[in-house]
């Protein structure tokens, strides 16, 4: 190929002393197909970053889709293992003997045994526990003694006043900050009466739910999943951030910077949608509510990701071009 390219550098050089007649012919002619490759490659360029954009589109949307039905899954599995402790009359009897005879510590001992085989065996909460009609806890594994947040206490009274199986949505532990969910489980007789406290399924976001979400299906530098929620006149952000640390329930944007699609989806549009993402980069985005749940899901990749792979076809596409011409000059 150097050969061939060398060989028709060397004639261009001589066509003027063997040809000088047809010099301005040549010149046009090279002029005409330069013009004609640099043409190619931008309605190429034009047409592949149509393409490259709608494909790129269909797959945040469908990764949107997949991801949505991922966590309504993965919640209503958490649901269904409290579900199976409501209004269950023989859980119900086991813990009214501890709450009448609260000094029974070898029936405590036996219902912490089962606690422990609960959590072992479902393997997804960072705590089980269970707290009496004050809210003091009764029992719990792992078999640590903790002071429940604010937000936890309120959600456990509330679960209990309404004896409906309560949804704690993301919130921050008093003492270590970190972030959790719970579903608290009122412990009522088969007939939906006589309180006698709950249980509480308290889940780490980072054991499966973060883990999942920042998880992207092909290869992309930008490509990013994240859930947020509205916050008084916020959108607060739920679960970390690719690039900005530390970032669940702490970074959060107002509401009145629209262009942002976290801010959008906040608002309650759905769908495709363009803007800026929370560090200022532009952005094609797909927004979807979570159903049942105050939760957003916004699936971004970078507008420039999808330029850059746009031009470097089409500089490939070009110098494919140019050396097919530089070859077939020599024949």
């Amino acid at each position: 190929m150097k050969n061939s390219i060398s060989k028709f550098i060397d004639r261009l050089k001589n066509f003027p002393q063997n040809h000088s007649g047809s010099t301005n012919a040549f010149v046009l002619i090279i002029a005409f197909i330069v013009l004609f490759l640099i043409s190619v490659t931008i309605i190429n360029h034009a047409l592949f970053t149509k393409e490259y954009r709608l494909k790129v589109e269909q797959e945040i949307s469908t990764i949107a889709e997949l991801k949505s039905e991922e966590i309504v899954r993965w919640r209503n599995e958490r649901l269904g293992n409290g579900k199976v402790f409501y209004k269950n009359p023989v859980f119900y009897s086991r813990i009214k003997a501890i709450v009448d005879n609260p000094f029974n510590f070898e029936k405590k001992d036996s219902e912490k045994k089962i606690l422990r085989a609960i959590y072992d065996s479902y393997g997804q909460y960072f705590r089980i526990s269970i707290v009496g009609i004050s809210g003091k806890e009764l029992l719990s594994t792992p078999d640590e003694s903790r002071q429940n947040s604010i937000a936890l206490i309120a959600g456990i009274a509330g679960a209990i006043q309404t004896k409906q199986i309560g949804f704690m949505d993301f919130f921050r532990d008093d003492e270590t900050r970190i972030p959790y969910i719970a579903f608290i489980i009122p412990i009522i007789d088969e007939n939906g009466n006589n309180p006698l406290g709950a249980l509480i399924f308290s889940i780490d976001p980072e054991t499966y739910l973060y883990p999942s979400l920042q998880k992207w299906p092909t290869k992309s530098d930008s490509g990013e999943s994240f859930l947020i929620r509205k916050d008084g006149n916020d959108a607060l952000y739920l679960s970390e951030l690719k690039r900005q640390k530390n970032s669940a329930l702490v970074f959060r944007k107002p509401l009145t910077q629209t262009d942002l699609p976290s801010v959008k989806a906040a608002l309650g549009e759905e769908g495709l949608v363009e803007g800026n993402d929370y560090l200022g980069n532009k952005v094609v985005a797909y927004v979807k509510k979570i159903p049942d749940s105050p939760w957003f899901l916004v699936v971004k990749i970078n507008s420039r990701e999808i330029y850059q792979r746009a031009n470097e076809r089409g500089i490939i596409i070009f110098l494919f071009g140019l050396i097919i011409f530089l070859s077939g000059g020599i024949g």
